[in-house]
């Protein structure tokens, strides 16, 4: 229902039902700030962008433009093919002129050669490649062959040339050969058994010695060489922790000369408390053993290599 009043005509909000508007006007201040707020403003634009590409809802597009002229058409509208028209003929120089035949690509044999010279020669603009060119190369029936059959002609052979730098290998490689096990039973014996001598030659077998004195033998001797790695030596005393541990558990004569092995190697590194732990130990399994006696039921050997052990 319209008031007219000194010539102007009034209706009521359409929202709210209440406050008086002119005759141009649907909503008043509050209904439409909360009409904004409760809805995304990038809604109307939305819709406008994506209606923009089909033809029939132009009509549409133009009646909802009158309606809400606040939306900035304006931008819509610029949004045109006009717009990436004019990016491509920035791309379409002289330079992609001449190179828009493509006419090298029919010297290459295999699709391999071909893309490593478009992407390292510099020679073809890659944009005009990627939005005209590709369309182009995949008509050429020769393209097409090699891109279904991936051809393996001969091309032309790229050299490159060999480093000088022999390839790393890790020195923990070396722990699957056995010659390293019998060098290291080597330095043992000419460079720390003369100095230190445990056991006595003459009743050691590699092949039939116990494995805790047989791994204390390799750290002993390990420890004796010159050329130690980084990770062979982390390798080699954890194996040697690991072997104090079956150590201390057991009661033998070997189980004494393994402990003086390390003994040994801790003394000379400096490492006092594996020092004194494997003396202790040592002394603990000798007088259970009572090597410090003389028995008359020992052979003189085995009372030498006994008395090597206390």
């Amino acid at each position: 229902m319209d008031y007219k009043s000194n010539n102007i005509e009034y209706k009521p909000c359409i929202k709210c039902k209440i406050t008086l508007l002119r005759s141009d006007e649907d909503y008043c201040s509050n209904c439409k700030y909360r009409q904004l707020s409760t809805k995304p403003i990038a809604t109307v634009k939305y819709r406008i962008f994506m209606a923009k590409f089909n033809s029939k809802n132009n009509n549409n597009i133009k009646s909802y433009l009158n309606k809400h002229s606040d939306s900035a058409p304006g931008k819509v509208i610029n949004i045109n093919n006009t717009k990436i028209q004019r990016n491509l003929r920035l791309t379409d120089n002289a330079d992609t002129q001449k190179a828009a035949d493509f006419s090298f690509c029919l010297e290459f044999n295999n699709i391999d050669d071909l893309s490593s010279f478009i992407l390292k020669s510099k020679q073809i603009n890659l944009v005009y490649l990627s939005l005209i060119g590709a369309k182009k190369l995949q008509s050429v029936p020769k393209i097409q062959k090699l891109i279904e059959n991936h051809e393996e002609l001969s091309s032309y052979k790229v050299y490159y040339p060999k480093s000088h730098t022999p390839p790393y290998t890790s020195p923990l490689k070396l722990l699957t050969k056995s010659s390293f096990w019998e060098s290291l039973l080597n330095v043992y014996f000419k460079s720390f058994y003369d100095s230190i001598p445990i056991f006595s030659i003459a009743q050691f077998n590699p092949k039939t010695a116990p494995e805790s004195l047989l791994a204390a033998i390799y750290y002993t001797g390990y420890k004796s060489q010159p050329d130690q790695p980084k990770e062979l030596t982390l390798y080699m005393d954890n194996y040697a922790k690991a072997n104090l541990k079956l150590l201390i558990r057991e009661c033998s004569l070997s189980a004494i000369q393994a402990l003086l092995l390390y003994f040994s190697v801790y003394y000379y590194e400096g490492n006092a408390p594996l020092h004194y732990h494997c003396r202790a130990h040592a002394t603990r399994i000798g007088y259970a053993l009572g090597i410090h006696l003389d028995n008359k039921i020992f052979s003189e050997l085995e009372k030498y290599t006994r008395r090597l052990g206390s």
